[in-house]
Parts: structure tokens; C-alpha cells; sequence
């Protein structure tokens, strides 16, 4: 069975001397909106909701 996950992700700097940049995703089927305060933050939820699962059957 196909499982996919689909969200509209934004980036930008707060400033033109921000060095650091923020980051939102928007979940395209729940509408739920997450930001975050860098792309480290991003990426360890994207490692979570990735995860591999035994499926049984």
C-alpha cells in the first residue's frame, strides 16, 4: 500500500542580515501549519514522520 505525505514548505530569513533561516510546512490534507526555528528542527521531523515501521501481514 502507497503512503505519502505531501506538504507546501516555506523558507526565509528574518532580515537582510539573517544568517539563519526559518522554516514552515503546511500539511496540503489537514491544513496543520509547523514551523520551525531552523532547518536541523525540519529535519529531525522529517526523520520522525519517515520512520519505517514493521508492517505485519
Amino acid at each position: 500500500m502507497r503512503e505519502e505525505r505531501l506538504f507546501l514548505m516555506r523558507l526565509w530569513r528574518n532580515g537582510a542580515g539573517s544568517k539563519a533561516w526559518r522554516v514552515s510546512l503546511e500539511n496540503l490534507r489537514t491544513k496543520e501549519k509547523i514551523r520551525f526555528a531552523d532547518i536541523k528542527a525540519l529535519l529531525v521531523y522529517l526523520k520522525a514522520q519517515t520512520q519505517e515501521f514493521p508492517v505485519s501481514g
